[in-house]
Parts: structure tokens; C-alpha cells; sequence
């Protein structure tokens, strides 16, 4: 990498590396738990075959 030779350069690089994870990170975190607060809250039938899904159920 270009900024191997530097050390505080190559420090702060990791770190803002890994502000950048630990941010995208908690956005999927957080997208996550909304679609399954969204998911919870809305009516919507159970399929009888959970991993089929509703419209395959009348063809067995």
C-alpha cells in the first residue's frame, strides 16, 4: 500500500478503515432490525411450508 512506509499516516489509514466498517456495519445492523420491526408489524399470512412461501403451497 502506498502509505506502508509512513507510520502515522498508515495509522490514521486504519483507523479511518476501520471507522468506515464500524460504520457500515451498524447501518446493516440497523437496516436489519427495521425489516423485521417492518416485517413484525404488518399482517401477512404464514405459509403452511415456511420455506416454500405462500403461492407454492396449491401446487403440492
Amino acid at each position: 500500500m502506498w502509505y506502508a512506509h509512513q507510520s502515522g499516516r498508515r495509522a490514521r489509514q486504519i483507523l479511518a478503515d476501520g471507522a468506515v466498517l464500524l460504520w457500515t456495519a451498524l447501518w446493516a445492523v440497523a437496516a436489519v432490525v427495521a425489516h423485521r420491526l417492518i416485517t413484525l408489524a404488518t399482517p401477512h399470512p404464514r405459509p403452511a411450508i415456511p420455506l416454500l412461501g405462500p403461492h407454492m403451497n396449491g401446487a403440492l
